[in-house]
């Protein structure tokens, strides 16, 4: 349960959901967390079905990448929707968290479900990139679809296919997955495909390890 993870600072909670005006989830700027605790963020993250905190750096480093470029984005696997949303591209998701059998492996596990808001539009991750056609597909903390092996989770097993999304999409120049090094250090696509890692010190994530967060960007 989360509260075997950290325990509860009821202030700091408020805080967080004030200063993100959840569930709007606005971006903030990056300064603005400092004085917050990794485990109260990580904790807040967990509270609220959220994985990656939109920090104005974060925003403006995403839209660099795309708008600027003049290229057509969206976010696959998006979630909340909080980075697309503050980027102003569409979000998709295909909202597996919804099924009960992944309410119950998430329950099992003590963590909140995503709680999916309308903008979202339900689609999976290839269908999606397949439907819109975009330059660059943007996604946090995506699970990735593993084989079906022993001791795997249920959501590797019904993850996106991120391999088969780029080679039959040759459409998209790039691909950047926000997400950690430790958490994300199984995922095939960084074993198959040549990934540059940028870390800044904006990053927030709900990983207790912020020191890992990462950015992992594919270029055709």
């Amino acid at each position: 349960m989360i509260q075997n993870i950290v325990q509860l600072d009821v202030k700091a909670q408020a805080e967080l959901q004030s200063l993100f005006q959840y569930p709007k989830m606005l971006a903030v700027p990056s300064k603005e967390l400092r004085r917050f605790s990794q485990k109260d963020i990580s904790c807040f993250c967990l509270l609220n079905g959220i994985y990656q905190l939109p920090t104005l750096e974060l925003i403006d480093f995403l839209a660099k990448e795309t708008h600027f470029q003049g290229m057509s984005a969206i976010e696959i696997g998006a979630g909340c929707g909080c980075i697309g949303r503050n980027l102003g591209i569409t979000i998709t998701d295909n909202c597996l968290q919804e099924r009960p059998d992944m309410k119950k492996h998430y329950e099992k596990m003590g963590q909140k479900i995503i709680d999916y808001p309308k903008d979202i539009v339900r689609l999976v991750g290839e269908k999606a990139v397949q439907t819109y056609q975009p330059d660059v597909v943007i996604g946090c903390y995506v699970t990735g679809k593993q084989a079906d092996k022993g001791g795997m989770g249920i959501s590797d097993i019904e993850g996106i296919n991120e391999l088969k999304m780029l080679n039959e999409n040759p459409c998209v120049k790039k691909y950047i997955m926000v997400g950690n090094a430790e958490t994300h250090a199984q995922k095939l696509i960084f074993k198959q495909l040549p990934f540059k890692k940028l870390q800044f010190d904006w990053l927030y994530s709900r990983s207790l390890r912020k020191d890992l967060n990462t950015i992992y960007i594919y270029e055709r």
